[in-house]
């Protein structure tokens, strides 16, 4: 403190001490200086302050940028797990209808069998009584023939021509009876969307 005072005292001619001009412009001057300090500071801290909120907004951006960028890819990803669901539940219905459709493919495949085996027995039926048939013409013929040539056992030949008629007619039965049950698998095969090549098939 007593050094500033030396500095801006000044000694008069007489030895007397005397304030000089530089103390009072020095005294005047120094409250603006230290107000352009802390408006300076002041400044300084406001640009400090509003760097620091544009960082913090431009930061805010970002992560609102990214939260929306987040739920957007969310979304897809729900979207995505809601298709991959809905393709799953397709899948396996599809699945099952194709298991059900080898089923049913198997069952018509193993009718048809059945229906095949069915006719080839009914044919081969048939093809027996074809033979009976025949072996009754034939015996038939044979019984007209002894018949005429033997006038004695008329009686016994008309006996044995009537029994025959008689077989013959139980026969005839069982042929109509046959006839029936072909026709009912006729109408099962016309039933099963095979008609026209299966009854060709009965007809030759």
């Amino acid at each position: 403190m007593e050094m500033t005072e030396h500095i801006y005292q000044q000694l008069d001619p007489d030895g007397v001490n005397r304030p000089s001009l530089d103390k009072h412009e020095e005294t005047d001057t120094g409250p603006w200086k230290r107000a352009a300090v802390c408006l300076g500071l002041l400044c300084a801290l406001l640009l400090s302050a509003i760097a620091l909120l544009s960082f913090r907004m431009m930061e805010t951006k970002q992560l609102q940028t990214s939260y929306k960028e987040k739920l957007q890819m969310q979304s897809g990803y729900d979207n995505m797990t809601i298709e991959y669901q809905q393709l799953q539940v397709t899948y396996n219905n599809l699945k099952t209808e194709n298991s059900q459709l080898q089923t049913s493919y198997s069952n018509l495949s193993r009718d048809n069998s059945q229906l095949q085996d069915n006719y080839n027995n009914l044919n081969r039926e048939k093809s027996q009584l074809q033979t009976s048939y025949n072996n009754l013409n034939k015996e038939k013929y044979q019984l007209e023939t002894s018949y005429n040539n033997l006038n004695r056992e008329k009686s016994q030949l008309e006996t044995s021509y009537n029994n025959l008629t008689k077989e013959k007619s139980q026969l005839q039965d069982k042929f109509h009876t046959m006839a029936a049950e072909k026709d009912k698998l006729q109408e099962r095969l016309c039933n099963l969307s095979e008609c026209p090549e299966l009854v060709v098939s009965f007809h030759t």
